[in-house]
């Protein structure tokens, strides 16, 4: 039912109104403030999602302890106590994007700025250094090799000096713009499973809110595993262990909803997971590029 922000009279022909009308008795228009106060939007978010006997918790509850459970219950149609799942994954993948940007910016870099070869022997970081000391401008400096290189190589490059000029990390910029593809990637996964469990004779929305609901988990527990490498400043064990949970987590979860044998599942879990990194490992090469050429 939605939320109304009622007042005592209608803001087109001034007529009084009760709190039980929901629209105007005299011209119809709905009894609703749509100017509302920051403080009241806060509320109306809060009030959706951290209630205590919020429908949040109970799906939290499930994804988390009971592995394809959630997913088996929405096939059978009991969802109205539990968040819709394109619903969940973006709640939680907006809490992964946030708390993945912020674990970039305050750890070191995997791949440092000198780690990252241009076209010649030369890093990002020594060829910034010398387009400065041989040019007025990096635009300067592109122009002359215009002639020599690719309009691709040309825009990469300009990318890439421009990340370095503004102290920043060309390897984690990129990891923060491709934290979003995953949520482009739901409906691939999704046809992964159909193709691997293509027996079970299942429509093709089961298997899509299953991979809703597996990387709903990832996110979470990558968010989780983020705050505690963050707080304690133990990256290199948490981050691997996630993965290591998400493995597990996944063949529970597959157990549960495509009731095949273990030896199966486990095989499927891992030739999905292959699979899935192949196509993320393509996402991440585009969103490298893309990347690069925005700056």
């Amino acid at each position: 039912m939605k939320k109304r922000r009622k007042k005592s009279y209608c803001f087109n022909c001034n007529n009084a109104l009760s709190r039980e009308d929901n629209f105007c008795r005299k011209c119809g228009q709905e009894n609703h403030d749509k100017k509302a106060s920051l403080k009241s939007l806060i509320n109306d978010f809060l009030g959706d999602y951290f209630t205590f006997d919020s429908k949040i918790w109970r799906s939290l509850k499930l994804l988390c302890f009971s592995p394809g459970q959630l997913t088996l219950l929405y096939s059978e149609g009991k969802i109205t106590d539990y968040v819709r799942p394109i619903r969940l994954a973006l709640f939680l993948s907006l809490v992964y994007v946030v708390s993945f940007s912020l674990f970039l910016d305050n750890t070191s870099p995997l791949i440092p700025n000198d780690g990252v070869m241009l076209n010649d022997e030369l890093s990002a970081e020594q060829r910034y250094v010398e387009v400065l000391k041989n040019y007025n401008s990096i635009d300067e400096y592109l122009e002359e090799e215009k002639s020599k290189e690719s309009a691709l190589n040309i825009l990469l490059q300009k990318g890439v000096l421009n990340i370095v000029g503004g102290n920043k990390n060309i390897f984690n910029e990129t990891l923060k713009k491709s934290a979003n593809l995953l949520l482009f990637l739901f409906p691939i996964l999704g046809l992964v499973l159909m193709a691997s469990f293509w027996r079970n004779k299942m429509y093709y929305v089961d298997h899509f809110v299953h991979a809703l609901h597996i990387n709903s988990f990832f996110f979470l527990t990558f968010s989780i595993g983020v705050f505690i490498s963050w707080a304690f400043s133990i990256s290199i064990v948490v981050i691997p262990l996630v993965f290591v949970l998400l493995f597990i987590y996944s063949i529970v979860s597959y157990k549960r909803f495509y009731n095949r044998s273990y030896g199966i599942t486990i095989y499927k879990v891992a030739i999905n997971s292959l699979v899935y990194f192949f196509i993320l490992s393509i996402g991440f090469l585009v969103s490298l590029i893309v990347t690069i050429s925005m700056y």
